[in-house]
């Protein structure tokens, strides 16, 4: 029997696993009285695969009329590709399940979405079955499930799915159908699928600081966009990051002893201990704010209960001399509470100000 499948076309091939697996070959009476072979036992079953179609094989096999074999699960075998052959369909299915679940699907499913991914999905592998079946309705169209290699793969696009119906209240299934079929034109389908839809985001995680006079958190995709083409910087790209809880954008003003605003971007990150440390605080086109300017603005955010990182007040650090050990280690906002250090660009930030002001005005 072995001689005889090494030799056989690639769908005799097919026919002779789904025999293997899904036949019961150890009590073969039922599944050779549906094939009209006389011969009982192992000698039967060898004789069926010599003898036998690979329709009515797989009819037999699965205890149904020989019309009843959909054309497109025969295509569907000729399309294996598991393990890398010459050509497909000579592979079985790793899991051998995978060939009664297709046949199931392709069967009672003929018009379904899971029926036209499968047919359409290019080679077959088991994972493509596992994606068809598992995947949500709304993911569920060729392309995404020719990418779909294994269950963890499927369970991370679920998983992403389910994230962007957290994060934006209005998105309906007609409009995440719609950006998939935009994001199928190129590139990575499910990150462009993901961006296309994270541009709508209302619905971002609650902010870690609460806000209060002159600070804003920024709740949704289109306040972070607007926010950052008003400053000149990349807020805007940042919406995936907010909505993973790895980072919060608040809309800072400074108000200067004269009364004016000063117009500052701030960057929280969170720490293990469930507390958020300041990432960053710039003005207008990233700049640095001067010492005095940066330094209200610390001491304000760890009032209302943010870590700053830096050398303690108290500790030996003198920034002069890490620079001549080359010890240095922190940046400028971490060593700006500790009244004793030297800003080297004090001057240059400065000047930043006075043109914020001016740009303001």
């Amino acid at each position: 029997m072995l001689a005889d499948l090494a030799v056989a076309g690639a769908l005799s091939r097919q026919a002779a696993y789904i025999v293997a697996v899904d036949a019961n070959i150890d009590e073969p009476a039922s599944f050779l009285g549906c094939l009209g072979i006389k011969t009982a036992g192992a000698a039967g079953v060898g004789e069926a695969l010599r003898t036998r179609q690979a329709r009515d094989l797989i009819a037999a096999t699965y205890g149904v009329v020989p019309d009843a074999v959909p054309t497109g699960y025969l295509r569907a075998l000729l399309r294996i590709e598991e393990a890398g052959a010459d050509r497909p369909g000579l592979d079985a299915f790793a899991n051998p399940e995978s060939y009664r679940r297709l046949f199931g699907i392709l069967s009672n499913e003929r018009h379904s979405r899971r029926a036209n991914a499968l047919r359409y999905c290019g080679r077959l592998r088991s994972g493509h079955v596992h994606a068809a079946e598992h995947l949500a309705p709304a993911l569920v169209y060729p392309e995404i499930v020719a990418i779909m290699g294994t269950a963890a793969q499927v369970d991370r696009a679920n998983a992403l799915l389910d994230l962007l119906r957290r994060t934006v209240s209005t998105v309906t299934e007609e409009e995440i159908a719609r950006a998939l079929r935009d994001s199928l034109k190129g590139g990575s389908i499910l990150e462009r699928f993901a961006r296309k839809i994270l541009e709508r985001a209302d619905r971002l995680p609650d902010p870690p600081l609460p806000a209060s006079e002159n600070l804003r958190p920024l709740r949704s995709a289109a306040e972070i966009a607007e926010f950052g083409r008003r400053m000149g910087n990349c807020a805007g790209t940042k919406v995936a990051e907010i909505v993973l809880g790895m980072l919060y954008l608040y809309e800072v003003e400074h108000v200067l002893e004269d009364g004016s605003v000063v117009p500052l971007a701030l960057s929280l990150t969170p720490l293990t201990n469930g507390l958020w440390m300041v990432a960053d605080v710039t003005m207008r086109r990233n700049r640095r704010p001067p010492a005095h300017v940066l330094r209200a603005v610390l001491e304000r955010l760890q009032n209302l209960g943010a870590v700053v990182a830096g050398p303690t007040l108290k500790a030996a650090y003198r920034q002069d001399l890490a620079r001549l050990l080359g010890a240095h280690r922190w940046a400028a906002i971490d060593e700006c509470l500790r009244l004793d250090v030297d800003t080297e660009d004090e001057l240059d930030a400065v000047e930043a100000l006075a043109a914020e002001i001016g740009e303001a005005a």
